[in-house]
This record gives structure tokens, sequence and C-alpha cells, in this order.
């Protein structure tokens, strides 16, 4: 048997009005795979990972994370599953410590409370996701935790 692929992108198109930016793109990305998607300006690299990250809703195809259903659904549900797209240029708060960095993010992805408070968190949410500490343990960024984000190379601020 196989393993899952993390993501299964099946004709995946957008379009915006008459425009078709991405049309019937299929790929199927494993765990740990390392991919390079290249193109001339304009090809639709940028609309293709804003598709397949839930930034941008597909017109069209299906898109699985871990074999979940995602076509249509917002980043944070893309996040919850495992899957989310970093920017070439970080946004940082650079006299902030990194974990504070890490825990200013978390009050926007993912840590909703849910709509009645004794229900507790959102809890499609991996436990892993759910603290700045083990975020950084993830990452490998744990000995960072205490240095400003500015004294970290920008991959790491990634």
């Amino acid at each position: 048997m196989s393993p899952q692929p993390l993501l299964d992108a099946r004709e995946v198109t957008v379009r915006f009005g008459g425009l078709t930016a991405v049309d019937a793109v299929s790929a199927r990305f494993m765990p740990g795979e390392l991919v390079g998607i290249i193109g001339p300006n304009g090809a639709g690299k940028t609309t293709f990972f804003n598709a397949i990250s839930g930034v941008t809703r597909p017109t069209s195809g299906a898109l699985s994370v871990q074999g979940r259903e995602l076509a249509g659904k917002g980043p944070h549900r893309f996040a919850a599953n495992g899957l989310a797209r970093t920017f070439q240029t970080p946004r940082t708060f650079g006299d902030m410590l990194v974990r504070d960095n890490i825990a200013f993010g978390l009050k926007f992805a993912g840590r909703r409370p849910r709509k009645y408070i004794w229900w507790g968190e959102e809890t499609s949410v991996p436990w892993v996701l759910r603290t700045p500490e083990s975020i950084l343990g993830l990452i490998g960024l744990s000995a960072q935790a205490d240095l400003p984000a500015a004294a970290i190379t920008p991959s790491q601020q990634r």
C-alpha cells in the first residue's frame, strides 16, 4: 500500500472573470517531499499556490489534505489539517522574542474559542500547533525562543 499524499490537487482551475489563471492543474505532494514549481511571470504559479493553500477558492477541481477534501475551505482549515502557506518576505516583529511572535500569530490562526465557551478550543487544531513552545519544537527553533525575531535568519522567521 502506497503512502497517502499530504496534498492531492486534481484538475484545479482558477478563473478571474474571463481570464483563466490556472487551467486544470493536477499535482500530488507527498510528506517530506521537496517540490519546486517554476515558470515565467504570469504563468499562474502564485495563483496555484493560493488555491492549494486555501487563500483563493478554485473555480473547479478537488483539493484534499491528508485525505480530507478541502477545496473551497479557508486557509485556517488547511492549516488545521497540516498545510500552511508561507510568504517570501517574513513579517515579524523584530524587537519581540521569537516565542512572542508565535504567540501573537496564534491569536489569529486556528485557536479561536468555539461559539459556546464551555466547549473549549477548536478540537480540529492538532495539539502540536496549540502553543508557541510546541510549534518551536516542531520546527526546530526551541533554542531560539528567547532571541529577538530580528536575530534569526529570514528562512527561520518564515
